[in-house]
């Protein structure tokens, strides 16, 4: 199983800020695709999410980003997770959906880095999952 490298800003965090981030937000934007299909850890196999809570952001579900380091990601957003925590505190520093700060977004049960929480405001946050560190 390979492990993700958390981008290297990371570093300016302060890691003992660890928020619970099980929310729901924005479900006009919700894709219809297999709802009941639970998407979980790659790792540890947790609950996290599932196809219902696919979202579209900038007229997308998938996106593909680099980090500063060059580090390729392939993530999906979504508008609902569980057993997430969220570590560090929001910035706008590296964004990649402008006006939005992120944090990274680990699994609750075992740590792996899940992706980033990205927020707005309440009704415009999200969840952009690396979509390697999660299976159906």
């Amino acid at each position: 199983m390979s492990s993700v490298s958390v981008p290297f800003y990371v570093n300016f965090f302060e890691f003992d800020n660890h928020v619970d981030i099980n929310k729901k937000t924005d479900y006009q934007n919700c894709i219809n695709d297999d709802q009941d299909s639970t998407i979980i850890c790659q790792n540890c196999e947790t609950s996290i999410t599932a196809n219902q809570y696919k979202i579209n952001r900038d007229r997308r579900h998938k996106h593909t980003f680099n980090n500063p380091l060059g580090e390729h990601y392939t993530i999906g957003c979504f508008s609902y997770a569980q057993n997430t925590l969220s570590i560090g505190k929001p910035t706008e520093e590296w964004t990649w959906f402008t006006g939005y700060t992120w944090t990274i977004c680990v699994c609750a049960n075992c740590d792996s880095h899940l992706g980033w929480y990205f927020d707005k405001s309440q009704e415009q946050s999200f969840f952009g999952f690396i979509l390697d560190q999660l299976k159906s």
